[in-house]
């Protein structure tokens, strides 16, 4: 007996790790049928397997090629009668042929189709008239145990009545099924599965009467139940309302097959099924899991009609961002153990397991803080995850490479955070969400997927609004102070201006024409007064002018003449400079006279001008500031050009204020209604979750503002409302702020209403205007006694629960990083609550679970386990892959569940 020797496919693990999608068409009849009836012998193939020129080859490629071209994935081979003649059996023929053989673009047909299921439908004789089942082996089983199988199913006796119809077996379903697990233990290395086809029609699983099917599907044999050609589950369940209970109970999945007798009608129908690997472990897994690996291809669409649905999974590279491996190169990182270490991730679900110490927390710190991607807003929490992923994770030395589909040049030129968004929470983070009003609105535009962009794009829209009011604001402050400014200089110039008019008109030109040139006499007097020093010196050196005594005849002849000696000469010098000092005093004296009387005629007058200036109401004092007066004045036109400019600029800003205030209350109704349109949605999808909103129920910026004051009062007047925020406060204080009579729903004393209408007059009143309050958006749980409780009064473990069923839920594809998300959450509340929205909702976005808890690995239906084990100084990937492959099996029941002994225990102790 020569075994089947299955050859390797590794591009299909290279494309997505882990558990991914496949076409998968489980019911396919061969040429082996030519005896009933039915088949058609292909065009290619053009005669009958029972001519001698019949080539199984070729039928056998054709075969898998019109699977190809209907981009059908996975195969169940089950005709009636698996030998076209006793010595020839096509289906072993088609598995040998994708297995070893090569398609004509020289790729190996196993690179093209994942998996072969060999199988048979026999009849077996549970009813009246038959009952039909799906035996589907993996290939291992090998061509010889195949046929001993099947032959055993049939009890000896040929499938075919002469007259084509099929015979039924004189076997009975149980003794088929304990006879293939014996033969399975005993020649053990391969598996196989049962499925019910056509389960609703002749000769169909549910002829039978319904409580010997349960009684039946009690014991676990049967994994599938396949639906009509033409029949969604809606209809189906829709007359058999005790179906849908019973097969979530024994966890029956349905699944829709082609039952194609001609390779043309391959593919005609098909499922959706998620694979780790080509075995009937895998299969089995998918069908125990079927609200998470098995989507339903056909069904009712919108319109009516019965057709292929819409939206289903891609079973090609996802587009929702995902990252695919994370390789770290470095000798001091914790994971350096051969030096570097690879991190395969599914773009779906994945759990990190492994013992304590083993570094699950070192690696997904690691990786938020590599990615740069937003730390946690609790410090301490912060400063733990930078410790572990600065230093524990990346080491001194080395580098950090990961991979992000798709993998162009475009993506790599990006960084990482814009590629891979992932949202993390670190241990005890995920408690935090409830008090964060950023991360809380996150989660509640992601729970209604018409909504979301719309919220996304308003929220956006108001924080640029707010930013654009900010700057504005701040704008205008200096530019109300540079008027201010410029309206006090030019209302002083434009004083000037009148006050110089009134002057005029009482015949000030005078008054100004006398100051002037008694000004003028006195800095004449000053000059002349400040000569005397120097008159004075003079003197005195020409006082101490002494003649030298000259003997030499030719010297004194020289020094006398007929016009007299030098003597003669020095006299007459000092006579000269007596004579200046005598003309300086009579220029004085002159001088003093003329100011004496200038002075006089400048005090009558100004007499007389104040005695007018008062009768027309101005000040005597005003006659002494002519000058500065004259000089403010002439700098009118230019203060008042200044100032009219920057009025103008103040009024065009205040107008662009107001428009930009109007759109932002027009954008925050528009929130509002989109906000109130997920709250219908959550309160249609949740019983006891709800959101509700309070009006600008955020008010932290708003009482930063109103106590930087620092007036008793108001301080006093604010804490008292905090406990109790009062709608719409912002809009309050503005139309308060406008007209102090609108101080209703304040609740303001007297005396503290008057000081804050004061205090809220001018620049502050802008400043008011800009502030932006959110509405305070709860998320709430009702309690058994009927109580609505906010997130914020549950306990860690209701407010945990909550948010991570919230999270997994929403329709955001952003990926989901959580390191122990099991933190305070019983099991039951798990089983309840998170595990159905993690197992209907993980497609839709990466989510990387590091976890000690076998009830997320195992009934939220990993598609990839990353198996952690670490010594006092390393850690490492073990292992990796699905439930459905040995190692990580036996990993999550010994780190997991203690080990099989343990799990034993429990079983016997819970009396199962």
């Amino acid at each position: 007996m020569s075994p089947f020797i299955r050859q390797l496919a590794p591009s299909w693990g290279g494309l997505i790790p882990g558990v991914r999608w496949y076409r998968s068409d489980l019911h396919l009849h061969t040429l082996d049928d030519h005896l009933g009836g039915r088949t058609k012998v292909p065009s290619e193939v053009g005669i009958s397997p029972i001519d001698a020129r019949f080539d199984p080859k070729i039928y056998a490629r054709v075969f898998l090629q019109k699977s190809i071209k209907k981009g059908i994935h996975v195969l169940g081979l089950t005709p009636h009668n698996p030998f076209a003649t006793p010595q020839l059996s096509l289906v072993w023929e088609i598995v040998e042929e994708w297995n070893s053989g090569i398609d004509d673009d020289e790729i190996p047909f196993r690179e093209k189709i994942f998996a072969v299921f060999p199988g048979f439908e026999p009849n077996l004789s549970d009813g009246a008239a038959g009952v039909h089942f799906l035996f589907l082996f993996d290939p291992e089983i090998g061509r010889e145990r195949y046929t001993r199988a099947y032959n055993a199913s049939m009890g000896g006796i040929a499938p075919y009545h002469e007259g084509n119809s099929l015979k039924m077996s004189p076997k009975k379903f149980d003794e088929t099924y304990d006879g293939l697990q014996n033969l399975k233990q005993a020649e053990g290395g391969w598996d196989f599965i049962v499925l019910a086809p056509h389960a609703f029609s002749n000769h169909g699983f549910f002829q039978e009467q319904k409580s010997q099917v349960l009684q039946q599907s009690a014991k676990h044999c049967l994994h599938g139940i396949e639906l009509g050609d033409d029949k969604s589950l809606e209809t189906t369940l829709s007359t058999r309302q005790w179906l849908l209970p019973a097969a979530q109970k024994l966890r029956h999945g349905f699944f829709h097959g082609s039952d194609a007798y001609s390779v043309e009608d391959i593919g005609n129908r098909w499922s959706l099924i998620k694979l780790a690997e080509p075995t009937v472990a895998a299969l089995k897994q998918a069908f125990l899991a079927n609200d998470s690996r098995i989507r339903l291809a056909f069904g009712d669409r919108e319109d009516g009609s019965y057709g292929l649905l819409p939206s289903l999974p891609d079973p090609g590279v996802p587009t929702h961002p995902w990252m695919r491996w994370v390789e770290i190169k470095s000798s001091t990182s914790f994971f350096s153990k051969t030096g570097g270490e690879t991190f395969h991730f599914s773009p779906y679900f994945n759990c990190i397991i492994g013992g304590s110490m083993t570094g699950k927390s070192t690696f997904l710190d690691g990786l938020r803080s590599n990615c740069q991607l937003p730390m946690p807003s609790d410090r301490r929490l912060s400063s733990e995850v930078l410790e572990r992923g600065q230093h524990r994770f990346a080491g001194m030395e080395g580098s950090i490479s990961v991979s992000v589909p798709p993998d162009t040049y475009e993506s790599a030129s990006r960084p990482t955070k814009e590629n891979w968004p992932a949202w993390f929470f670190t241990q005890g983070e995920l408690k935090t969400l409830a008090g964060d009003d950023f991360g809380r609105a996150e989660v509640i535009h992601g729970l209604d997927p018409d909504q979301k962009p719309k919220l996304d794009t308003l929220l956006s829209e108001i924080r640029g609004k707010n930013h654009q009011l900010k700057e504005l604001s701040e704008k205008r402050t200096g530019i109300f102070s540079r008027l201010t400014e410029e309206e006090s200089a030019f209302n002083i110039s434009n004083n000037a201006k009148l006050a110089l008019v009134r002057f005029e008109d009482l015949g000030i030109a005078d008054l100004h024409n006398i100051q002037r040139d008694t000004s003028r006499l006195r800095n004449l007097q000053s000059f002349i007064v400040g000569m005397e020093s120097n008159i004075y010196g003079l003197s005195e050196s020409v006082r101490n002018l002494v003649m030298p005594e000259i003997s030499e005849p030719t010297l004194v002849k020289l020094l006398t003449d007929d016009n007299g000696s030098l003597i003669e000469d020095f006299n007459k010098f000092g006579a000269s400079v007596h004579d200046i000092q005598e003309t300086k005093k009579l220029i004085h004296d002159r001088i003093q006279r003329a100011v004496d009387v200038g002075e006089t005629h400048e005090r009558e007058l100004k007499h007389q001008l104040a005695v007018m200036l008062v009768q027309q109401g101005g000040r005597p004092e005003d006659l002494d500031q002519f000058d500065a007066l004259s000089r403010s004045a002439r700098d009118y036109e230019n203060l008042k050009s200044s100032y009219e400019r920057t009025k103008k600029e103040l009024e065009e800003l205040d107008n662009i204020l107001t428009q930009t205030e109007n759109s932002r209350l027009e954008l925050r109704e528009k929130y509002r209604e989109s906000l109130t349109e997920v709250g219908k949605t959550v309160q249609s999808r949740y019983r006891d979750i709800r959101i509700r909103f309070i009006p600008q129920g955020n008010q932290d910026e708003l009482g930063e503002f109103l106590t930087s004051f620092a007036q008793v009062g108001i301080t006093r007047w604010w804490n008292e409302r905090r406990t109790k925020p009062i709608e719409n406060m912002h809009d309050l204080l503005c139309k308060f702020a406008r007209n102090s009579s609108n101080y209703s729903g304040l609740e303001l004393g007297d005396t503290t209403k008057s000081t804050l209408w004061e205090k809220l007059q001018g620049e502050f009143l802008w400043r008011l205007r800009s502030i932006w309050c959110p509405d305070l958006v709860l998320i709430e749980k009702e309690l058994e006694n009927g109580e609505w409780r906010g997130l914020e009064k549950l306990s860690g473990g209701e407010r945990t629960s909550v948010l991570l069923t919230l999270l997994l839920d929403s329709d955001d594809n952003r990926p989901l990083v959580i390191d122990q998300p099991e933190d305070d959450l019983n099991n039951r509340f798990l089983w309840d609550k998170v595990l159905p929205a993690l197992r209907m909702r993980k497609d839709r976005r990466q989510i990387i679970f590091a976890t000690h808890n076998a009830n997320i690995v195992v009934n939220g239906d990993a598609d990839q386990v990353l198996y952690f084990e670490a010594n006092a100084e390393q850690g490492w990937v073990s292992s990796k892959g699905a439930i459905e492959q040995p190692k990580i099996r036996n990993a999550i029941l010994e780190i997991l569940d203690g080990g099989q002994e343990a799990f034993h225990l429990r079983k016997l102790k819970y009396g199962f």
